[in-house]
């Protein structure tokens, strides 16, 4: 995904990101996000609701450290594949949401898209299916 892409939402979601710095110790984060801009809008959406639930366990006093936190985004066998730290069950249902939404959303584009086995699985429409 192109790198201003991720920086918009790296702006809207700063506490799930807040460790987007700390190495690969902690996480995957600075390889960005691994997949195409076709699923920009999935990634978005799934973020910001992480990020208001975030908000919400902190105010109900959850320390820092123990809020969600993005560990990788990538695609992988042709879907979206999200790795959340201190994750729970609502999120896990968020994620793979996305997830499914992914199956569905051509990576390239964002049109409406069907996984394509080839040489390898991936999400496209007719458009970008050469691509």
């Amino acid at each position: 995904m192109k790198k201003s892409l991720e920086s918009q939402i790296y702006l809207q979601c700063p506490l799930i990101f807040r460790n987007k710095h700390a190495g690969l110790q902690v996480n995957l984060m600075q390889f960005g996000f691994d997949c195409g801009e076709g699923w920009f809008e999935i990634l978005e959406n799934l973020f910001l609701n992480i990020e208001a639930y975030s908000r919400q366990l902190l105010e109900q006093g959850r320390s820092i450290d123990k809020l969600p936190s993005g560990a990788q985004v990538k695609e992988k066998w042709g879907t979206l594949c999200v790795y959340i730290d201190n994750t729970d069950e609502h999120i896990g249902t968020l994620i793979q949401g996305a997830r499914g939404r992914s199956c569905l959303t051509c990576e390239i584009c964002g049109n409406a898209g069907k996984i394509i086995i080839e040489t390898y699985y991936r999400v496209r429409c007719e458009s970008c299916r050469s691509l």
